[in-house]
């Protein structure tokens, strides 16, 4: 199993290191050779360490000002909304017509 095989490098990922993706390969961690249900779990847990880290540097400053500018406009006008079946409806009706 995929935690057997590369387990030292979970651990590592897990204990915050990081892999210098430039002085390894998939054929240097041995991964080419992975099963493809290896290879999905080890996926899984990669991203999964990623998911659990936060970060502001998933969305650019612009994209994290729009999405303050668009709570603030909410906080401001709560009823001023579409709800998702009403979008939806209207996607649907585009490209159906």
């Amino acid at each position: 199993m995929i935690l057997q095989r590369l387990g030292y490098m979970i651990e590592n990922i897990n204990l915050g290191w990081r892999i210098n993706p430039l002085a390894h390969t998939l054929e240097s961690l041995g991964i080419d050779q992975m099963s493809v249900e290896d290879r999905i779990a080890l996926a899984t847990a990669i991203w999964d360490s990623i998911r659990l880290e936060p970060s502001d540097s998933l969305i650019t400053p612009v994209q994290k000002s729009e999405l303050q500018r668009r709570l603030q406009e909410h906080a401001i006008h709560p009823e001023d909304v579409v709800s998702w079946e009403q979008v939806k409806a209207e996607a649907m009706a585009r490209f159906e017509g």
